[in-house]
């Protein structure tokens, strides 16, 4: 199984901390890879960090179907923690 997989599978199971850590590790290596940054926003420790890979993978392929839902979930993620404040 690869690392990528690995971090996606984690994930998956609710271990976001331990995916984040082989995420950050691979982005190294594939800054660029929209897949890695899209699965970095989710595990994200926070939404500033989330806000800055959307916006990152954005950039890269605007068009790319998944971060086109990647925006729409920041979003709902956004507004929950502001209606919760």
């Amino acid at each position: 199984m690869t690392a990528f997989n690995r971090a996606v599978e984690l994930a998956q199971d609710g271990q976001k901390e331990q995916a984040y850590s082989l995420l950050t590790e691979l982005i190294r290596a594939y800054p660029k890879d929209t897949a890695l940054l899209l699965w970095l926003a989710y595990t994200a420790p926070d939404l500033s960090e989330a806000r800055q890979r959307v916006a990152l993978a954005s950039s890269i392929d605007p068009l790319n179907p998944n971060v086109i839902k990647a925006r729409d979930w920041l979003a709902k993620e956004m507004a929950k923690r502001t209606f919760s404040l």
